[in-house]
């Protein structure tokens, strides 16, 4: 394929991608922006991706798998996102769960949920606010040292989220269901690594005003360990870790309706 070729290191992986069409080598590389760019040469081949035109719309190949094809570029990307996000989660060493997380200085609070929980929303909401970015995805912590790395991939917002933070969805997603944006988007930094998770926050999305109450740690632990991507990797050790960190890090059960109020609320207990 002529073209051309980037690649990045995000959390434990590699990843490459080759493509003809310059504007989606461009919107991924924006959309990747907080991650170091490396070297594509190396890069394993089932960890490198292929965009091709086509007509009627794009291909996208990853490795030797069968191609997929997609219609228009968002589409493209969206998917190409997705697959990118599983490869590194998949990889990664550390203790991974699903969750949305963020930092006030050095206090990082994780915001755990399941798919359409809502972590993406409050997430950029508390970007919005002054939060600083780890993830709207992965709470990722090493085994050794129980510290944190960042996993600052774009945010993946709906529709609906955009309209209530009072953000423009961008003009490229126009047509889409949902649509990537980057915490410098919203003006945010990406936190620094090396810090340890102080809050666990789950959401509780309800009509009424925002409530924070606090949660017993046992089963703030326990919800944390069954959102987990990977401790069925090292079971004995993911217990142990969450145990261990739980003796210290707070949990809390966050009722809200409106995001913004919602991240106001966190700043002003967490600040």
């Amino acid at each position: 394929m002529t073209g051309t070729q980037s690649a990045w290191r995000i959390l434990d992986d590699s990843i490459s991608l080759s493509s003809d069409d310059q504007h989606t080598s461009e919107m991924v590389s924006t959309l990747l922006t907080s991650f170091a760019e490396i070297d594509p040469v190396g890069v394993s081949p089932d960890n490198t991706f292929f965009v091709a035109t086509r007509v009627g719309g794009f291909e996208l190949r990853r490795g030797d798998q069968l191609a997929e094809a997609h219609p228009s570029r968002p589409e493209l990307i969206l998917r190409l996102l997705a697959e990118i996000n599983r490869s590194v989660v998949d990889s990664y060493l550390g203790f991974a769960a699903h969750a949305g997380v963020v930092a006030l200085k050095d206090r990082v609070i994780a915001i755990p949920g399941v798919s359409g929980a809502g972590k993406s929303t409050i997430t950029a909401a508390c970007l919005a606010a002054g939060f600083d970015y780890l993830s709207d995805e992965a709470l990722c912590i090493e085994f050794d040292g129980q510290t944190i790395d960042p996993y600052p991939r774009p945010l993946q917002l709906h529709k609906a989220a955009f309209l209530a933070l009072g953000l423009d969805v961008p003009i490229e997603f126009a047509e889409s269901t949902e649509a990537p944006i980057t915490p410098h988007d919203l003006g945010a930094r990406t936190a620094s690594p090396g810090l340890r998770l102080a809050e666990v926050v789950f959401l509780d999305r309800r009509p009424g005003r925002t409530h924070l109450q606090a949660m017993p740690r046992g089963e703030a632990a326990g919800s944390l360990l069954s959102l987990s991507f990977n401790h069925y990797k090292r079971p004995a050790a993911s217990f142990e870790l969450v145990t261990e960190i739980m003796q210290t890090a707070r949990g809390w059960v966050i009722s809200l309706e409106d995001p913004l109020e919602g991240a106001r609320r966190l700043q002003s207990e967490f600040a």
